[in-house]
């Protein structure tokens, strides 16, 4: 506490185990939303995920819903949940010779640490690989692999939730 005596409380940060009433109440009103509305019931889209969004839109459940609501369209329109299987790449070792990217190890928290080097790629020589379109679809992949795959072996080797990378940009 400052010297002059301000007993201002901090706001709770909105994680899982930092959520004031206010914020609690706002992911219960959101899931109950979303189960009315029958969005969605994957599992995958728990309360750490929900938060995610509503972090993002400070805790307005309407908003928050609204996006929430096109994030699923896009999933479905992008054919996400099944892009790991219908979308292949046999040009990614050739394009990261252009275009040096990808997941190295974790950081000292234990996310997956994403290299990206955009500024020293060779963009001719990518797009002679793959088109914008192959790009977005690959990018697809690699999220679904993230959220399949990296994040519950982060999570695992932690001995807890990892749902956030680390990105160094060059």
């Amino acid at each position: 506490m400052p010297w002059w005596g301000s007993s201002k409380k901090e706001k709770a940060s909105g994680f899982i185990d930092d959520m004031d009433e206010e914020q609690e109440e706002a992911l219960y009103d959101l899931k109950d939303i979303i189960e009315n509305q029958e969005l969605t019931q994957d599992p995958r889209f728990n309360d750490e995920y929900l938060l995610r969004f509503l972090r993002n839109n400070n805790f307005n459940v309407k908003k928050t819903y609204t996006m929430f609501e096109e994030f699923i369209q896009w999933r479905e329109e992008s054919k996400a949940d099944r892009a790991m299987v219908i979308y292949r790449f046999p040009e990614l070792p050739q394009l990261k010779i252009h275009y040096e990217h990808g997941y190295h190890m974790t950081d000292y928290e234990g996310r997956p640490v994403w290299i990206d080097r955009p500024c020293a790629a060779d963009i001719d020589a990518c797009f002679h690989l793959v088109t914008p379109d192959m790009m977005m679809k690959y990018y697809i992949s690699e999220y679904e692999r993230l959220i399949h795959f990296k994040f519950p072996a982060c999570s695992t080797a932690q001995g807890k939730n990892v749902d956030s990378t680390f990105s160094i940009v060059d």
